[in-house]
């Protein structure tokens, strides 16, 4: 399917070689996004600071500030679910 650009306000068909050049950045821009998705998904994990911190008082408070705490379960749960990539 042929792709098309805008040029002076007109449709114009891409080259082959503008074509395959398209797929190239495409490619790339997505094995980049690949390497820092794992940081969106974690931002949309974790529970707002406030929270953490409430966590951190009640850990402190009930003796619990270790792995067996609140605030080290939610934070290795989300780190569990959006493991960071293997550098290759």
């Amino acid at each position: 399917m042929a792709r098309y650009k805008i040029v002076n306000g007109e449709n114009i068909e891409m080259s082959s070689e503008e074509e395959a050049q398209y797929d190239a950045l495409e490619t790339q821009m997505a094995e980049e996004y690949a390497k820092v998705e794992y940081i969106v998904q974690r931002l949309g994990a974790y529970k707002k600071l406030a929270d953490q911190v409430d966590m951190l008082y009640r850990d402190i408070d009930n003796d619990t500030l270790d792995k067996t705490g609140e605030f080290y379960l939610h934070i290795n749960g989300v780190k569990t679910e959006y493991e960071k990539p293997v550098e290759e």
